[in-house]
């Protein structure tokens, strides 16, 4: 049910975008090369793309760390909930390059993989994970607690040498999927930087200030290409921005809140014994799955995150909220959302 169709949604929030905005991120070395511009490619600005040689052999024991990130505030467990984590890659040209064994790892103890499920353009397999086309590649997973660790990597295998990787953005968090459809009553809005004037002759001049820009030389955003019959064209895709105003009536307070609006449960020890008061178990808002924890208290209006209308559809915006948010309560442990405005922010 595509033509541009809204049911239940997503929003995919990125915890090394976040810690990052914290100054909480670190970029380590990896075994074999430091890639340019490490830190940039957490930050969800896939226009930017980061070119990087091979030094590997394209044997299938050549398994080699890309990127790698350490957290200072704690083990990753500790910050998300274990259910719906995912990792993207976005802007690259795997396919093209024919990377295999293309997964996210928790780096140090068992070097296990996250987010393992296919999801978009990322086929499963023993050490052969790759990419079919070339643009962008999901994966997403209920396996985040596996990573009892503050750091994580993304990795290859099968990687050959002297070939140009391409990549512009890394992301690993978690998502929030809305338990049924927005209310019938939403708008989705298209905007353009184009501005006309009328000059005293009468003739109408346009000028166009911006369009949605390229990730990279030669792909178009949210675009895939198979390398064997490449998609022309590119520049002929999206050339407005997208503007969602939504509502959602009927939503339960675990869906909206975490039990516990703080990091622990100090202050609500009531029939808790001592051991109990640092299991989160998650109730609080490191690692509860309701939206405000892990979407809006994460992004607020600063950060983006990638928006998917319909969870069933595979389209998808880089966004920001534009404006703060409120709930009103309509039945006890029910609530609204009347205000939530998302613009695209590539």
């Amino acid at each position: 049910m595509p033509y541009q169709s809204t049911g239940k949604c997503r929003f995919y929030v990125s915890i090394l975008q976040w810690l990052d905005s914290l100054g909480k991120l670190e970029h380590l070395p990896q075994w074999d090369y430091d890639t340019e511009n490490d830190k940039n490619l957490v930050r969800i600005n896939p226009a930017s793309q980061t070119s990087f040689v091979g030094t590997g052999d394209g044997t299938e024991d050549n398994n080699q760390q890309i990127l790698r990130y350490k957290n200072t505030l704690n083990t990753f467990d500790k910050l998300m909930p274990n259910e719906q984590n995912f990792f993207m890659v976005l802007g690259h040209n795997f396919a093209t390059t024919g990377v295999k064994g293309l997964y996210t790892k928790e780096n140090g103890n068992t070097y296990s993989p996250l987010a393992i499920s296919p999801y978009v353009n990322w086929t499963a397999g023993d050490d052969t994970q790759s990419a079919t086309y070339d643009g962008f590649s999901i994966a997403v997973g209920n396996n985040a607690g596996d990573n009892t660790t503050d750091s994580l990597a993304l990795y290859f295998r099968h990687y050959a040498n002297n070939l140009t990787y391409k990549l512009s953005s890394f992301l690993y968090g978690t998502y929030w999927e809305s338990p049924f459809s927005p209310d019938l009553k939403l708008t989705l809005g298209y905007d353009t930087g184009t501005k006309n004037i009328e000059t005293k002759g009468g003739a109408s001049l346009s000028n166009t200030m911006w369009r949605p820009p390229m990730w990279g030389d030669t792909l178009g955003p949210w675009e895939l290409s198979d390398p064997d019959s490449p998609t022309t064209g590119q520049t002929l895709a999206h050339s407005s921005r997208r503007i969602w105003k939504l509502s959602f009536s009927f939503l339960s307070q675990e869906n909206i809140f975490p039990k516990y609006n703080a990091l622990n449960r100090y202050a609500n020890t009531e029939d808790l014994d001592s051991a109990d008061l640092l299991l989160t178990e998650g109730e609080t808002l490191s690692d509860s799955d309701d939206f405000f924890s892990q979407v809006w208290n994460r992004c607020t209006t600063a950060l983006p995150f990638i928006f998917q209308p319909d969870k069933d559809v595979p389209e998808f915006a880089i966004c920001k909220f534009t404006k703060p948010i409120s709930f009103q309560q309509t039945a006890p442990g029910l609530y609204q959302i009347s205000n939530l405005e998302i613009r695209e922010a590539w």
